[in-house]
């Protein structure tokens, strides 16, 4: 037998197994974490801002300026800033909700602490909807922009499967704490994506789809009046804006302190409707009526990167 005698105690210890790592902590979720195991629980709080950002503003930000278009600019933005003010609240309850019961990673495991079973069924299968239809809503914006800057006749359709080749990948990343650099790189980008569109409808003489003769003016509004059916439609798409809820229970799930979770919150509440009026109301100024959605295609591109324009240049 594989045991030794202890020099001090005299005692027999058995040896005969690998043993196992001490916890370094234990969670209610994911168990026992050891240093040699997964840490499921690596976001800080400014990482947890990212991963908050990036949940909501791809979403909407896009969709803003048509809104604009139907509401008014300034019925949107007190519809913006309600609902900014709804969802900071339900936000909010997510964090005291996983303070007071640690077990719950996913909004299903509430619905099962509410509703029992069954309402962990219904609300899991409804989240698996929601983000296909986010994913797809992504995917969408991603092609429609990669069409916008090449010169290439690509097919939309091989753009889109490109970002859900590249999506599943990174999708495919075990643990937030180890994907929380791609949040920051996804705000960046799509915030750099918006900021060039903002710019172009400044500069441009007039949007892509507007007349041809001149003078041409913005026609926008700052009251619109939309029928029932139009207005409920964009109402959704301005909840759809900030609906970025669902994934709010994981990220506090995976913060190291989720006492801290509240701050990233606030940080990330006072931003977005920040940034939806802003870039909503220049882009829809300069377009008018005449806005597309998304907003991407609102602006004459200036500049299409192509493969042969690159060697030309790099030629002379």
């Amino acid at each position: 037998m594989a045991e030794y005698i202890g020099l001090d105690s005299g005692v027999a210890e058995d040896k005969s197994g690998p043993v196992s790592p001490a916890p370094v902590t234990e969670d209610a979720v994911f168990g026992e974490i050891t240093e040699s195991g997964l840490n499921y629980q690596d976001v800080g709080w400014v990482g947890t801002v990212a991963l908050m950002m990036k949940t909501q503003f791809g979403l909407g930000v896009l969709s803003i300026p048509q809104i604009l278009d139907s509401l008014g600019n300034i019925t949107d933005i007190i519809y913006l800033s309600v609902i900014a003010a709804i969802t900071t609240w339900s936000n909010y309850v997510i964090g005291t909700f996983k303070l007071k019961h640690p077990m719950v990673y996913a909004i299903d495991d509430a619905g099962d602490l509410i509703f029992g079973r069954v309402g962990r069924e219904v609300l899991g299968f409804a989240v698996c909807i929601y983000w296909i239809f986010c994913s797809s809503s992504a995917l969408l914006s991603t092609s429609i922009r990669l069409n916008a800057v090449s010169a290439q006749g690509t097919c939309t359709a091989d753009f889109v499967a490109m970002s859900a080749f590249v999506s599943f990948g990174l999708a495919s990343i075990r643990t937030l704490g180890k994907i929380k650099w791609t949040a920051w790189i996804g705000v960046g980008s799509v915030f750099t994506a918006v900021m060039i569109t903002t710019i172009e409808v400044g500069v441009q003489d007039r949007p892509p789809t507007a007349p041809m003769t001149d003078p041409w003016i913005s026609d926008y509004k700052l009251v619109g009046h939309p029928s029932f059916t139009k207005a409920i439609t964009e109402v959704s798409s301005v909840v759809f804006a900030y609906a970025g809820i669902p994934g709010f229970f994981p990220i506090a799930a995976e913060m190291r302190n989720v006492a801290l979770y509240t701050r990233s919150l606030f940080i990330c509440q006072a931003a977005m409707p920040a940034i939806y009026i802003a870039i909503g109301t220049v882009i829809y100024y300069y377009c008018g009526s005449y806005v597309a959605s998304p907003a991407l295609g609102s602006a004459v591109i200036v500049l299409h990167v192509n493969r042969k324009s690159v060697l030309s240049w790099l030629s002379r």
